[in-house]
């Protein structure tokens, strides 16, 4: 038996952006998703997890939902198996809070079958994989979410040169809205609403960009101030690309007004997911603060996590 493990992760700056080529800040995140993969004397593939369970021949292997990215990395390894397993999936975070769940999932998996074939695990040839598969899922992605899983830290990284440099990770708070839309469809409708205007598309890009990099500066500095300035910056071009809401807008402002918060903004692909606070946030009271929490609003308790996927073999 073998249990993979991978980080949950969060962007600091440059969702969407990276996409079209400029850098993005990420961070990993002290919540992990544990692939465990249990031999098998039969041909059968038993994957259990709470989102669902799936059984197939190892002859007879598909990419199925609800374990989407799970099944695609069986898939490319199916010529490879000799025997059938069973794999149980455990999540310390839920899939609904914008952690990038998916890449986890993906890199833990792509761990635990590389590993139990005795395949060469450098983080390299993990990214590089991981990457193939997201854009297998879902036919765009910068994968950068992916090699926050894979290396740990926080880092600045560029899809076509991936991490280019660490940093110490600033003061942050995430705050989870309550809601979620998937990042394939706020990509697709980011690229609708302003396929009309691809220039100004490529403006708000190219200011994103300016964006990360003069925070990649404040980070070097240790500059908290100047990165919460250039937060607040950066919420406004998520206005820009349409994908804030009504509760996005309410949180950011709500977490503004306290004196020791430098900026926010939101963290993810948008029209959901979390805002990322920057400074102190007071615990546990922020969500109440506007009468959201049976809208599901959390404060989520995590830390960022140096150490990126590894596996454990008993």
């Amino acid at each position: 038996m073998l249990i993979a493990k991978a980080p949950a992760s969060t962007f600091l700056m440059g969702e969407h952006a990276v996409l079209a080529g400029y850098p993005a800040l990420l961070c990993a995140l002290d919540k992990w998703i544990s692939v465990k993969l249990t031999p098998s004397s039969t041909d059968t593939v038993q994957i259990d997890s709470h989102l669902g369970s799936l059984s197939f021949s190892r002859h007879h292997l598909k990419v199925s939902k609800p374990l989407t990215f799970v099944t695609a990395v069986l898939c490319r390894y199916a010529s490879q198996f000799t025997h059938g397993f069973h794999i149980e999936i455990e999540s310390e975070f839920s899939h609904q809070q914008g952690l990038a769940s998916s890449a986890a999932v993906t890199v833990a998996t792509l761990a635990a079958i590389r590993a139990y074939l005795n395949l060469p695990m450098d983080p390299a040839t993990l990214f590089n994989e991981a990457r193939a598969v997201i854009l297998d899922v879902q036919g765009k992605g910068s994968a950068a979410d992916a090699a926050a899983s894979i290396y740990g830290g926080c880092f600045a990284f560029h899809k076509d040169q991936g991490l280019i440099e660490h940093y110490t990770p600033p003061p942050f708070t995430l705050v989870y809205s309550g809601a979620k839309t998937p990042t394939a469809k706020v990509i697709a409708n980011v690229d609708q609403d302003l396929k009309a205007f691809p220039e100004i598309q490529g403006k708000i890009y190219e200011a994103i960009g300016a964006c990360v990099d003069a925070a990649r500066a404040a980070l070097s500095q240790k500059d908290y101030q100047a990165l919460g300035l250039l937060a607040n910056i950066h919420a406004g071009f998520y206005h820009c690309l349409q994908i804030s809401s009504p509760i996005l807008n309410d949180l950011i402002a709500a977490a503004l007004q306290y004196p020791d918060v430098t900026g926010a903004k939101i963290s993810g692909s948008g029209l959901g997911d979390c805002i990322i606070v920057f400074g102190a946030l007071p615990r546990n009271t922020f969500p109440k603060t506007l009468s959201q929490k049976n809208l599901g609003v959390t404060q989520l308790s995590v830390q960022p996590s140096v150490r990126g996927v590894y596996v454990e073999r008993d």
